[in-house]
């Protein structure tokens, strides 16, 4: 599949939270990203201690854009049992169907009509319509 931004590659020289995520995003509009971290250790992220690691605050998972990734869970659990995560979130516009009928409550039969309408006018994957 084409997209706009397909033909750019972006060398991520960035570290811990913010610039890995802002290439994430690039990479799931179509980028090719490269990843470069610490040689034999990582990003610092992949390191966070023990108490981190206990409590899942930073999980590793396979990114269909970027490869293997280091994902932020939560910092706060509210019971014994810590939060899993078993996979990386949806690409952008993945779950549109589902949050147009249960987030915004429209019936079935117009989420189709209202996905070709739009996607038709602004198409960040850059597919002719």
């Amino acid at each position: 599949m084409h997209s706009i931004f397909s033909d750019i590659v972006i060398v991520d020289l960035s570290r811990v939270l913010a610039g890995p995520y802002c290439t994430m995003m690039l990479g799931d509009l179509g980028a090719t990203v490269i990843k470069v971290e610490h040689p034999g250790c990582g990003d610092d992220t992949r390191r966070f201690g023990p108490p981190f690691q206990a409590r899942g605050f930073v999980w590793e998972c396979e990114h269909p854009t970027v490869r293997k990734i280091a994902l932020v869970g939560s910092p706060i659990n509210l019971s014994e049992t810590p939060p899993k995560f078993y996979e990386a979130p949806p690409l952008l516009g993945e779950d549109n169907a589902l949050l147009l009928n249960e987030g915004v409550s429209f019936e079935k039969e117009e989420v189709p009509c209202l996905e070709t309408r739009h996607r038709e006018q602004w198409d960040l994957q850059g597919e002719q319509p």
